[in-house]
């Protein structure tokens, strides 16, 4: 019963329109903490960062301002810091001959990872855009910024969706997309 409102014990002395907007409220407050723990599972299986950005998202919920800018910050830090390391591991793949056109592999990961990058950058973007607006803040008004972290979550969210796809067409599929995509350009 805990995701069906209406089974706590009804206020006589409220009027039926008032027993209704309880009702309702009971209701928007249980679905807001399913879709955030449904935000949360996603997240926190998308690595450190996606953790982060599920920490932020949740210390917002409770008003821990303390923590905000602070985590804010590591998200930043950890994505920036796989920006370049892919980078680095790019320049040693191509140090040890390992180039687009050394074979299948290769072509794909290259391709995959510089997607990879084009929307980790996308995410960075954005995520300098709400620290900026963030760190500038009182901590009274970064309440106002909770839509800003909560899509900036949902971005994230999806990126691990994203990478997971292609995590699975470079080490499963490979073969058989690339049979595919030779079969659709010839």
């Amino acid at each position: 019963f805990a995701i069906i409102p209406g089974f706590d014990q009804e206020d006589e002395d409220l009027t039926e329109e008032e027993q209704l907007e309880k009702f309702n409220k009971v209701l928007r407050s249980k679905e807001n903490r399913i879709l955030n723990n449904m935000m949360d599972t996603l997240l926190r299986g998308s690595g450190l960062a996606g953790s982060a950005i599920s920490t932020i998202k949740n210390v917002i919920r409770k008003y821990n301002f303390e923590k905000i800018k602070r985590n804010l910050l590591i998200v930043g830090f950890l994505s920036y810091t796989f920006l370049f390391g892919q980078i680095f591991f790019w320049f040693q793949l191509m140090k040890n001959g390992n180039y687009v056109s050394t074979n299948n592999y290769f072509s794909s990961f290259y391709i995959f990872t510089a997607l990879h990058g084009l929307h980790l950058l996308g995410g960075l973007f954005f995520w300098g855009k709400v620290f900026s607006k963030v760190n500038k803040l009182k901590k009274e008004e970064i309440i106002k910024e909770q839509k800003s972290i909560d899509a900036l979550s949902l971005y994230w969210a999806f990126l691990l969706i994203v990478w997971c796809v292609f995590f699975l067409i470079m080490y499963v599929f490979n073969d058989t997309v690339i049979a595919w995509c030779r079969a659709l350009l010839g």
